[in-house]
């Protein structure tokens, strides 16, 4: 768990640096990555069972299909961490790094970024390879 609330600092203090709603900003990278990793993991389990997952689609309106699930869960991202004031205690947890563990730490997230991608990448290319398409 608390690799999570370093990955959300460490987000939020690199968009608070000059983004107008930093919290938003850091919201977003996180549910994109969080559909990075699912949609691995759904890729993968997939090509082990011989299953083909498909994107959600509500009545042909396939590009306004995130938004239905994104504002709920913004919702609930805004509650959990602002209104029971997890957000400021997270800052406080880790304002305080020295130099060596801000470079440490920043290495794991942005490991953490290259990874998600790279698998990402790699299960698309499996199942091209598996499946043909």
């Amino acid at each position: 768990m608390k690799i999570l609330k370093y990955y959300y600092y460490r987000i939020y203090k690199y968009f608070e640096k000059g983004d107008a709603v930093p919290f938003f900003s850091t919201f977003l990278v996180i549910i994109v990555f969080l559909y990075f990793n699912l949609i691995t993991l759904l890729e993968f389990i997939g090509i082990l069972i011989g299953f083909s997952f498909k994107l959600l689609v509500i009545g042909g309106v396939w590009k306004f299909w995130p938004i239905i699930f994104i504002l709920p869960i913004f919702g609930l991202f805004y509650y959990c961490l602002k209104s029971r004031g997890n957000h400021e205690s997270i800052i406080k947890e880790f304002e305080g790094e020295s130099r060596k563990q801000f470079i440490l730490s920043s290495l794991i997230a942005i490991l953490y970024f290259i990874i998600s991608i790279g698998l990402f990448v790699g299960s698309l290319w499996l199942r091209e390879k598996v499946r043909g398409y």
